[in-house]
């Protein structure tokens, strides 16, 4: 990914995260595969379907963003205190702090 890229992706995924980290998101992760945007969503519990609609609409966001970028979210669900930061992409727009 081009540091331009990198930038826009970046800027765009906190802009678009604003409001929408409920207290069970542990991480948000993402990356680029040629065209293509992919986004991890780390939950802590089961994921809602308030949840899952609410990370819908920050990659809707992510997307208006880019021109011919397509998005791909995946929200997980990897309860506390498993890891997950392996399971990250490039970039990391979010992590909540936790007592290890």
């Amino acid at each position: 990914m081009n540091t331009e890229t990198r930038v826009q992706l970046l800027l765009a995924m906190q802009a678009s995260l604003l409001d929408c980290v409920s207290r069970n998101v542990r991480g948000v992760t993402c990356g680029a595969n040629g065209q293509n945007i992919i986004i991890r969503v780390f939950f802590d519990g089961p994921i809602s379907k308030d949840d899952r609609e609410t990370m819908d609409e920050m990659a809707t966001e992510v997307a208006s963003n880019f021109k011919t970028e397509l998005v791909d979210l995946e929200c997980i669900q990897v309860d506390a205190p498993l890891p997950y930061i392996g399971d990250g992409l490039e970039l990391w727009a979010y992590r909540r702090k936790e007592v290890q």
